[in-house]
């Protein structure tokens, strides 16, 4: 029969885990197999990593820019950016 593992060396797990250390440095630092650190994040639902989204994103389409007529997706960052440098201007003239 396998040795027991001490609630010390759990709750130091958790701790880890909870704090964002990989499986394998928190078997590593604790002394335990990576199976046992598994099957404490297998007991404990808070640890679990939240799944990935399954299916297929919607795609936003690209479409040209009305004021330089780039291919963009929602706002023009370059027009947007040479909008603010005129408004600076306007400002720093008046």
């Amino acid at each position: 029969m396998a040795p027991r593992i001490t609630e010390e060396k759990i709750k130091a797990a958790k701790v880890l885990l909870d704090a964002g250390a990989p499986q394998r440095t928190t078997a590593c630092l604790v002394g335990i197999s990576r199976a046992t650190v598994r099957r404490i994040i297998k007991d404990d639902a808070s640890l679990r990593r939240p799944k990935k989204l399954t299916g297929r994103r919607r795609r936003i389409r690209a479409e040209r820019c009305p004021g330089c007529g780039a291919m963009v997706r929602g706002d023009c960052l370059a027009c947007r950016i040479t909008s603010s440098k005129e408004r600076d201007r306007d400002a720093a003239d008046e």
